[in-house]
């Protein structure tokens, strides 16, 4: 046996790393920078009783900025931007363990990264898209088209088919929101470029002066359209996009599935909407065949849409389809290095969230951090039962209260990892090509169509949800479940197992309980214990929620944010989740405590912040909803989002809560401790 000599210095420099990697100093110094990181945040000059929100978050702005090219900044966006630039280094890197699969998506991405190359051809290739259904009248001239050879249900159709786009209906194949054992057509509103609230109204009208020069730039400078032929065009879509837009889904009016879609057979459906719209013709267009499936449809939406058809000229409705198509290719080119990767990867989740998303997970994933997320979902739903039999909900009948407590106990959380998923079937018949970043899109596009033919008629695939689940929980209705996507699994953001529980139930478990409550607030609790919609709520206890909906609804218009009160939403789930789901989150925590012999033990190792663990709990509450927003759109964004601002995701529900006007000791009659308070659970 060689026998090597090591020298002292040598020694001393490896107790010194192995001191220094070992996990008790690692923990010391995540909780430290945690504690660091909230400090500088605090406003100590706010008093809490009146502005909780400030006295956390009121130096946040200073160290994170919002801007116009950043509109928005918070925790969630700051755990979108870090599994972003995880994205980014397994998509730049090769690895050893990396699929088939794998190697295709960053070919593509690859692909993309090279799209100013293709900025001479873009025309000619969006020509030839565009071709392939048809003619559009700005392209080929108004005098040379041909209005007899245009029929806007068989292109829509084929379009439909051959690339999966929505233009002027989306038509998919999902879960009977009624019976989740069956799979049914849908065929409801188009996706839309902007939020319902920016074509309605008076924001409607200050939308339609600013958008057709925007509008009118993307059909010169990728179709090459002439200037004024490209304004006058825009103008005239856009009016027709708007009176498509008056139908809309409307989320703060509080719309519900079951009062939007109506079911038909397809026998029923071509009755009730013949002569304007053929539906088995569509149908058999879009799909190839007739399939043996009952079709839900939007009825009133539709109703509109015919109408707006009817009162637009064909040429417009012609320009319009074929501008829409030819939008769903079409990629404005940065001019920065870094604001192309950017746009390369928001683009490619529309396409590869799954394979991101399981990509992530199977580089960065701890078991440690997917077992805490676990735990406190456990202790969550505990907490929760303990509630429902309690006398606190005795406004709850006995068989409604029983019946929710069925529900719970089959709620699941499960983290979104793909893991089980089989990228093989659409992935392998792919051959992306390096410098073909258009080409690659319409094979990406055609095979995920033909994809979704292949399995119609199968029920609808769990985990099948859309880029919408990458950084925050969801709960899905159709599964009675809470899905977690691996962005929230990023350690030292929303958990830790270094930190004290009452930081990690204040943020992860204030999430998780949101995402619950939804399971039995206005929507639903019109769902039952397996995922199906149905009425399982007595009259009186129905009664009594709504009655306790409004007090939500009159307490929140009088907060005022941007100089302006908010406005009045029929639609309060968003803000029962988040005043129900904090209490929830609290009780767990304190179940949680009271049943751990050593109690919450890091918390004596959060040096610097003084607080005793439920006023911490509180704290790292506040912290979860510290943000910035760009000024100028703060109007923009009260209008469109169906949350109140993020302040006011704080001030409501702690206002609201006598357990915390309690631990900061704050005088009834306070702006955070009024003497009429709002709960649901």
């Amino acid at each position: 046996m060689e026998i090597r000599f090591i020298s002292p210095y040598l020694l001393l420099i490896l107790c010194v790393w192995r001191i220094h990697s070992s996990p008790v100093i690692k923990d010391a110094a995540e909780r430290q920078a945690k504690v660091e990181e909230l400090q500088k945040y605090f406003n100590k000059s706010v008093d809490p009783c009146e502005d909780f929100y400030d006295y956390v978050c009121g130096n946040y702005a200073t160290y994170h900025p919002a801007t116009l090219d950043e509109p928005g900044t918070g925790m969630l966006e700051t755990l979108q931007s870090r599994l972003d630039e995880k994205i980014k280094t397994i998509l730049e890197s090769d690895n050893k363990d990396e699929n088939d699969a794998d190697k295709k998506v960053k070919r593509f991405y690859r692909s993309c990264l090279q799209v100013a190359d293709l900025k001479d051809k873009y025309p000619a290739k969006l020509k030839e898209i565009i071709k392939e259904f048809g003619e559009m009248p700005a392209l080929v001239g108004e005098d040379k088209w041909k209005e007899s050879d245009f029929d806007w249900l068989e292109v829509v159709a084929k379009i439909v088919h051959q690339y999966g786009l929505s233009i002027l209906v989306k038509f998919e194949f999902s879960t009977d929101f009624v019976n989740n054992t069956l799979n049914r057509m849908y065929v409801s509103e188009q996706d839309f470029d902007l939020p319902r609230e920016l074509y309605v109204g008076e924001k409607g009208d200050v939308i339609a002066e600013r958008m057709p020069p925007a509008y009118a730039g993307r059909l010169s400078e990728f179709l090459g359209i002439e200037e004024d032929v490209a304004l006058k065009t825009a103008t005239e879509f856009l009016k027709f996009e708007r009176s498509l837009a008056q139908a809309m889904f409307d989320q703060h009016a509080g719309d519900k599935l079951s009062e939007t879609y109506v079911l038909h057979s397809l026998d029923e459906a071509q009755e009730k909407f013949a002569p304007q719209f053929d539906v088995k013709r569509f149908v058999e267009l879009a799909v190839g065949t007739l399939p043996n499936l009952k079709i839900y449809t939007d009825d009133d939406y539709l109703a509109n849409m015919f109408e707006a058809i009817k009162t637009t000229p064909p040429k417009v409705l012609a320009n319009y389809i074929f501008y829409r198509l030819a939008n769903g290719f079409i990629m404005d080119i940065p001019e920065t290095k870094e604001e192309l990767e950017e746009t390369c990867l928001t683009r490619m989740k529309k396409y590869f969230y799954k394979n991101f998303d399981n990509m992530v997970y199977r580089k960065y994933n701890s078991r440690e951090t997917e077992q805490g997320v676990q735990d406190m979902w456990s202790h969550i739903k505990a907490a929760f039962q303990k509630q429902l039999q309690s006398s606190h909900l005795n406004w709850l009948s006995e068989e409604t209260r029983q019946y929710a407590l069925e529900k719970l106990k089959r709620m699941r959380l499960d983290i979104i990892s793909f893991k089980d998923t089989n990228f093989s079937e659409i992935m392998d018949p792919l051959d992306f090509k390096a410098e073909d970043y258009l080409g690659n899109l319409q094979k990406i596009l055609s095979a995920q169509a033909i994809y979704d033919r292949r399995h119609l008629g199968e029920m609808a695939r769990e985990n099948d949800y859309g880029e919408t689940l990458s950084t925050t929980p969801s709960y899905i209705y159709v599964e009675n479940a809470i899905k977690v996507p691996v962005a929230m699994l990023q350690p030292s953001y929303a958990w830790s197992a270094s930190f004290p529980n009452a930081f990690n139930f204040g943020v992860l478990g204030s999430l998780l309980s949101h995402e619950l409550i939804h399971g039995f607030d206005g929507e639903g609790r019109t769902f039952d214990a397996i995922g199906n919609h149905r009425k399982w709520w007595d009259e009186n206890s129905n009664k009594l929620f709504k009655k306790r909906s409004e007090c939500l609804i009159h307490q929140y218009k009088d907060f005022v944010y941007g100089g302006q009160n908010l406005s009045e939403m029929p639609n309060q789930d968003e803000n029962i989740a988040d005043n129900s789901g904090v209490r929830l989150a609290y009780n767990a925590y304190l179940n949680w405590y009271d049943n751990t012999a050593e109690g919450d033990k890091k918390l004596e190792n959060f040096s610097g912040m003084d607080f005793n663990y439920r006023q911490l709990f509180f704290t790292s509450y506040g912290y979860l909803w510290c943000s910035d927003f760009y000024s100028k759109l703060r109007t923009t964004l009260m209008a469109i989002d169906i949350h109140v601002p993020d302040k006011f995701r704080v001030l409501g529900p702690l206002s609201n809560f006598e357990e915390f006007a309690k631990e900061f000791n704050c005088p009834v009659g306070s702006k955070m401790n009024p003497a009429k308070k709002c709960e649901i659970y």
